[in-house]
């Protein structure tokens, strides 16, 4: 049920095609899942169960999810799990989960939300119960701090973040208004005048903030991002930066600077000093790059391309030229996936986009045995 290799190969020369990509693997999708489609909208590992746990209000039809895979909703105890609760409109609501008693209750409301990373909400590190979540207030997109028991605002920064430093004094952010021009499913739809959309590429790009203090400054620019090592695709393209991520220690960040023309969509993994935006070392420029993971300070698994493996994942080492293929045989027919270590960093749980039938499977995979366990397969309605 997996996509065969020739058929990955003629899914690259589409991306060379953008009018034409969208309406055939669309239509390829559909045929697929009439071919292969399954009786079984769940299969689970006998290992696995799955306990619904979240109260309802009522004949309530709000529907819960967290966000990106790049954050935990837990908090240090593991006990408290953060949510966001959708029921239609503009707008979601943030709550708590108490696994213990089984008690939800709400924090209060964000209209700046997409439903790839929600409301960017998480616990801020060392705040003591202290949660963080975009919101779009008075015209302006902004950051709420707020006390989880019981949802007191302590703090309204000035800016949206995209991820918060280990230490919690500090962010990084971006263009959510560029990004949501650009059709980017990360973007947010409402008007912001502190973000406007049509910001010039030399006054754009990523921004360090200051949580305690409020401040932010440019750290990258889009204009600098294009001037390095330039690419004959960018003639005619829009620029844009994606998927800020810290190192363990927060000394350094990875991002990805994307760009769509004519040509299709091209993507580049970078990584930089979170302290001055400096020392940018390119790390993987072969069109093709999505999810990442840091190992360690040093060593980023990205869903890439790369020769002579082809896509896949990548074990890549920072300001070097050093890769390696991950799972290579294994993990690759499952094709891209959101992938992050265990604590022990021996174990990574990654997922995958829907198969032929229109299941998305649940993997862990042992880096020192080479096995790998499905722990489930997840049926996708088409309309997603």
């Amino acid at each position: 049920m997996h996509y065969r290799r020739w058929e990955r190969k003629l899914a690259q020369v589409l991306d060379g095609l953008p009018q034409f990509r969208a309406a055939l693997k669309s239509g390829y999708q559909r045929l697929c899942y009439y071919l292969y489609r399954q009786p079984e909208p769940l299969v689970l590992h006998p290992g696995a169960a799955i306990t619904p746990v979240y109260p309802r209000e009522g004949n309530s039809r709000e529907e819960t999810f967290f966000g990106y895979f790049d954050q935990s909703p837990w908090d240090a105890t593991d006990r408290y799990h953060l949510l966001h609760g959708y029921a239609g409109g503009s707008q979601v609501r943030i709550a708590v989960f108490d696994t213990l008693d089984l008690k939800l209750w709400y924090l209060g409301a964000s209209a700046a939300f997409n439903f790839q990373q929600g409301a960017r909400l998480g616990w801020l590190p060392g705040g003591e119960g202290l949660v963080f979540y975009n919101d779009l207030a008075q015209g302006r997109l902004v950051t709420r701090i707020v006390q989880a028991a019981g949802g007191r605002l302590e703090q309204v920064v000035d800016w949206p973040v995209q991820v918060v430093h280990p230490q919690g004094n500090e962010a990084l952010t971006l263009n959510y208004r560029r990004l949501h021009r650009l059709g980017s499913e990360y973007g947010y739809a409402g008007e912001a005048e502190n973000f406007p959309d049509t910001l010039r590429d030399d006054r754009d790009g990523i921004w360090r903030l200051d949580l305690r203090e409020n401040r932010a400054e440019l750290l990258i620019t889009l204009a600098e991002l294009k001037s390095q090592d330039p690419h004959p695709s960018m003639a005619g393209s829009h620029h844009k930066v994606n998927h800020l991520l810290y190192t363990p220690s927060g000394e350094r960040f990875a991002f990805m600077h994307r760009w769509l023309g004519p040509q299709g969509k091209f993507s580049r993994l970078y990584t930089a000093s979170s302290r001055s935006g400096g020392d940018l070392c390119c790390l993987l420029d072969e069109r093709l790059v999505s999810h990442y993971a840091w190992q360690d300070e040093e060593h980023l698994l990205a869903w890439g391309r790369k020769t002579p493996w082809g896509d896949g994942y990548l074990l890549v080492r920072d300001r070097t030229s050093q890769v390696q293929a991950v799972g290579q045989g294994v993990l690759d027919p499952y094709g891209d996936g959101h992938p992050s270590f265990a604590p022990d960093r021996r174990r990574i749980v990654t997922d995958t986009y829907p198969d032929k039938a229109r299941m998305r499977h649940l993997l862990l995979y042992n880096r020192e045995t080479g096995k790998l366990r499905e722990v489930g397969r997840f049926f996708a309605p088409l309309a997603y």
